[in-house]
């Protein structure tokens, strides 16, 4: 038997959840946004009637730890989104490589992560291998890849004069997904 909800409790920044979601952003249980966590914690107290809502609109709304998103229902996946997905097994072997402990809530700075390049050969050689500018220097190709983990949604800059950042709970998404394609890619070599 098919539980129904009472439409009439949808809470009221239902807008601003939608919009946050539709437009790909996650909101995290630890983000530096006040009004991020807010959302959170909205979503999280009533998640079966925001489920039952965004569903009836085509939409699914996907928890995994301290993080929501939202996924179409539909079969067909978008090549440009497992485009810049496959780009980012090679970011992520490179984040890990700088440091194994690169989970959410680890902060970091550029700094740290070209001084790390700078004595470690394997983890420079990883950083040029990105397909970065090639007239770039280590810090701008590092920044470069801040920079899209930023837009994207699994960092946030918690001291801008520092240059200080956080890793986000969404990350972890990131790192499940690469997995589930590192598996996928594995039993297609062993079939």
């Amino acid at each position: 038997m098919t539980k129904n909800y009472n439409l009439d409790k949808i809470p009221d920044r239902v807008d601003e959840i939608f919009d946050k979601l539709t437009s790909g952003d996650f909101i995290c249980s630890n983000s530096l946004d006040k009004n991020n966590r807010e959302l959170y914690d909205i979503v999280e107290d009533n998640i079966d009637v925001l489920s039952e809502y965004f569903n009836k609109i085509g939409f699914v709304i996907e928890h995994g730890e301290g993080f929501f998103y939202f996924s179409k229902d539909y079969r067909v996946s978008d090549d440009r989104k497992i485009e810049k997905l496959y780009g980012y097994i090679d970011i992520l072997d490179f984040l890990k490589s700088f440091n194994n402990n690169f989970v959410s809530g680890f902060n970091f700075t550029p700094a740290n992560i070209a001084q790390q390049c700078a004595v470690d050969l394997n983890l420079k050689e990883k950083l040029n291998d990105l397909k970065r500018d090639k007239n770039k220097n280590i810090i701008e190709k590092v920044r470069d890849i801040i920079k899209d983990l930023k837009s994207d949604g699994f960092v946030e800059q918690i001291n801008p004069d520092e240059e200080v950042f956080k890793v986000l709970s969404s990350f972890s998404y990131l790192e499940n997904i690469i997995l589930t394609i590192n598996i996928e890619d594995d039993n297609d070599e062993i079939a």
